[in-house]
C-alpha cells in the first residue's frame, strides 16, 4: 500500500511542480514529456507488484 501510494504521489508531484524536463510552453513537446513521465511510473509500479496481482490481471 506505501508504495501504491509513494508512486501516485511521484506522479501527481511531476504534474504539480513546475520543474520539467522541457517546459510546457513548448506546446506538444511539453506535453508528450509530461505524459511518458507518468506512464514510465506507472509501468514501474506494475512492475513492482506482487506476481499474484500480476497474474490475476494479466490479459
Amino acid at each position: 500500500m506505501t508504495k501504491k501510494i509513494f508512486f501516485v504521489l511521484l506522479i501527481l508531484g511531476y504534474f504539480i511542480f513546475p520543474f520539467d524536463i522541457i517546459p510546457d510552453f513548448i506546446l506538444a513537446f511539453g506535453i508528450i514529456d509530461d505524459v511518458s513521465i507518468a506512464i514510465f511510473l506507472l509501468q514501474w509500479m506494475v512492475k513492482m507488484a506482487p506476481e499474484a496481482i500480476k497474474e490475476k490481471y494479466s490479459f
